[in-house]
């Protein structure tokens, strides 16, 4: 019998009554701050669309991909230069 008591008294809800909770405040810069961080987001996710796969003959895409060094330097600046702001 007391282990259909335990089982029950685990099954009902508690009358406890919810802990109140406080408003929360933002800070003044908060919603800035996270708009700014939205768009850094996006922008380094831009970043890529002009990455692209090169034609190439077959066997020969590692080769193709190191001469388009410059624009993947390119990337590669930019994407620090956003994620340093």
């Amino acid at each position: 019998m007391a282990l259909r008591q335990r089982i029950a008294a685990r099954v009902r809800p508690s009358r406890e009554p919810p802990p109140q909770s406080r408003p929360v405040q933002l800070s003044d810069t908060q919603r800035t701050e996270t708009f700014s961080d939205g768009v850094f987001a996006i922008a380094i996710t831009l970043l890529v669309l002009n990455l692209a796969t090169p034609n190439h003959p077959p066997g020969q895409l590692l080769n193709v991909l190191i001469r388009q060094w410059p624009a993947y330097l390119a990337y590669c600046t930019s994407f620090l230069f956003i994620g340093v702001i």
